[in-house]
Parts: structure tokens; C-alpha cells; sequence
């Protein structure tokens, strides 16, 4: 299947989350079959009581994935929780976006070493008027992730993206945050997407909590 979008991003479609995926995965399997886009397999490791490498490919194999396509699927194992904290906290994605844009640019690595310039400068100069937005981004910080220094992401078709998988708000919307922070054009296919229903039940709890 021929894509405008010569890098297709997977996240998170591996056993440890199968409950979560339930039969969506032969449609995550059916995509990566047919497509000619380059692959990238974000997955879950060890780390987390999680999976292997081997794992991940077996999942996929067991669920009907070409043997053939593995050589071409590049598996990259993350951590987990980059950006979750504010994420948690609602903070607005544009802001996460900038966070991530300095960070990139500066070689910062935490947001605790910003200093109040550089958080004026990535909310657009609510930082210093806005005591509930300064509550929320500095009683917890987020990390510069290590993973997107690797020599796949400077190609430069590499700038354009569909991202896959799950769970559409936590860890999916994790990846897309920090993609776009490093300069990337990405679309979400929202059809082949997990997780999206339990978030908006979680939302409606998050909401009634006023910081």
C-alpha cells in the first residue's frame, strides 16, 4: 500500500498491552503488511516488567506479520514517562511542544534547569503572570528523551510520519508530542488507534480537579 508518509510509526503494540489492544492488533498487523512506508516499533521493555525485543517480534509473528517485513522494522525499546508528569497535570500540548523545541535546541535535559526566562519564553510569556500554569510546571519536570538522538530520526525522510498504536493518550500521544518538538510533521491515523475510550472515562475525573 503506497503512503504520502514514508515513516510509519508504531507505539506500544506488544503483549504486555494485548488487554488493553484486544483484536485490534491483526488491523496493526494488516497495516504493517501491506504498506511500503519505513517502520519503527517503539515497544516497552524489561525495564517496565515488560517485554523483549523478541517478544515484541513474536507477538506480531503469532498475529499474522510477513516474516519477511521483520528485516525491515526497525524496534526501538523506550522508557517510559518523558513527558507524562505534565502531561498528568494538563498542561497544554503547544507548551510541551516548546518545552521539547528548547530542550532540543539548548541541550537541556530537564526541565528543572530551565530558568525562568526559558519558561517564559515556552509559554509565550504566561509563565511570569500565571500562577496556576507556574504551579503545574514546576511541582514536577519533565526529560529530554535520549532515544530521539539515534541516527534514524536526522534522515530526512524521517520528517514526515504516520503514527500508530497506543494508548492513544498516554503513551501514543507521548511519542507524537515529542516528535513534533524535534521539528516533525506527523498524523495521527486515529483509526488504528488503542486506548481512546478509557481516556475520556479518566478525563472526566481529571476534570473536576481544580488546581
Amino acid at each position: 500500500m503506497k503512503s504520502n508518509l514514508p515513516f510509519l510509526v508504531v507505539v506500544d503494540v506488544q503483549r504486555g498491552y494485548e488487554e488493553s489492544i484486544e483484536d485490534k492488533v491483526y488491523d496493526f498487523v494488516h497495516k504493517i503488511n501491506t504498506t511500503d512506508q519505513n517502520i519503527v516499533v517503539f515497544y516497552v521493555g524489561k525495564e517496565f516488567d515488560l517485554d523483549t525485543k523478541e517478544d515484541v517480534m513474536f507477538y506480531f509473528l503469532e498475529h499474522g506479520l510477513d516474516e519477511s517485513k521483520l528485516d525491515s522494522i526497525k524496534f526501538i525499546e523506550k522508557t517510559y514517562g518523558y513527558l507524562r508528569s505534565w502531561m498528568d497535570l494538563n498542561v497544554e500540548r503547544e507548551i510541551i511542544i516548546e518545552a521539547i523545541k528548547l530542550m532540543d535546541k539548548e541541550k537541556i535535559y530537564d526541565s528543572r534547569d530551565f530558568t525562568d526566562e526559558q519558561f517564559d519564553q515556552i509559554t509565550n510569556g504566561r509563565y511570569s503572570q500565571d500562577n496556576n500554569l507556574r504551579y503545574k510546571i514546576t511541582q514536577d519536570h519533565i526529560f529530554y528523551p535520549g532515544d530521539f538522538s539515534l541516527d534514524i530520526f536526522k534522515l530526512p525522510e524521517f520528517n514526515h510520519i504516520e503514527v500508530i498504536g497506543g494508548g492513544r493518550h498516554e503513551c501514543l500521544e507521548e511519542i507524537a508530542l515529542i516528535l513534533q518538538g524535534i521539528g516533525k510533521d506527523i498524523e495521527i491515523n486515529e483509526s488504528l488507534c488503542y486506548g481512546s475510550d478509557k481516556h475520556e472515562k479518566k478525563k472526566k475525573k481529571k476534570n473536576k480537579i481544580n488546581f
